[in-house]
């Protein structure tokens, strides 16, 4: 029996929030920051279940956090520096910097939050297994979300 965190019903009775209608804000805040247009598709989200089954450790769903990633790998210095453009302006549209969730030294390593649980997160990681190639990701993901 799954016995960590919130229901579908409880969140059917709180916030209402369904995961179509958190994809689209998923979509459009990775629009805040991605420079190129990513083309909302409900078909293409991930979801992240919201409670913990107790014996397996396992996230499982429903409620779900919805979640799209863009990854690019080798990106051009251009690329980097609109994305961090934009991810400076993510205060001023009422997100905030997770001071306590960046975790290496990379300036695109953030964390950003808003106040009804949205978070938008980037890395710069360098895959060793090649050649230092160094991948971008941004991160868009909700809050629970009921089917």
């Amino acid at each position: 029996m799954i016995d960590e965190g919130p229901t579908n019903d409880d969140i059917k009775n709180t916030t209402g929030l369904t995961v179509e209608q958190a994809a689209r804000v998923v979509y459009d805040n990775l629009n805040l920051v991605w420079p190129n247009l990513v083309e909302p598709r409900l078909d293409q989200v991930g979801k992240i279940g919201c409670r913990t089954n107790p014996n397996s450790m396992r996230s499982e769903g429903p409620p779900w956090q919805v979640e799209k990633k863009m990854v690019k790998e080798d990106p051009s210095p251009e690329l980097v520096e609109q994305v961090r453009a934009n991810l400076d302006s993510l205060t001023e549209r009422g997100f905030a910097l997770e001071e306590s969730a960046i975790t290496d030294d990379h300036p695109l390593d953030r964390v950003y939050k808003d106040g009804n649980g949205y978070v938008i997160q980037s890395s710069m990681e360098i895959d060793r297994r090649v050649t230092d190639i160094p991948i971008l990701e941004v991160a868009s993901r909700s809050p629970c979300a009921a089917e």
